[in-house]
């Protein structure tokens, strides 16, 4: 059974082939096969060193019903939300985010 792949080494992997640009290479690197290379590059992938972390510095709006009446077409929005966006926003509001 090959090495597992975790996120760590996911991230190895676009990092070194943004330096080498050689799946080959890359993959003698990390022990690993060129094809899980593959598998694994991310199409528009930012390195590390070219990544801008952004603050948010506002405080977080609590929308209540009231607020909530005053969004046009807000309702709408939410019966709109395919499965994933639902199971997203359902994550949010676990993090203390609430709609």
């Amino acid at each position: 059974m090959g090495k597992k792949i975790t996120d760590e080494i996911i991230e190895q992997i676009n990092e070194l082939y943004l330096k080498i640009g050689v799946k080959s290479r890359v993959a003698k690197e990390l022990g690993i096969s060129a094809s899980t290379v593959s598998k694994y590059i991310q199409e528009g992938y930012v390195g590390k060193a070219d990544r801008t972390i952004s603050k948010f510095d506002k405080e977080p709006i609590l929308l209540t019903e009231e607020k909530i009446k005053t969004i046009p077409n807000f309702k709408e929005f939410l019966t709109n939300l395919t499965s994933e966006e639902k199971v997203q926003l359902k994550e949010l509001q676990e993090k203390e985010i609430y709609l």
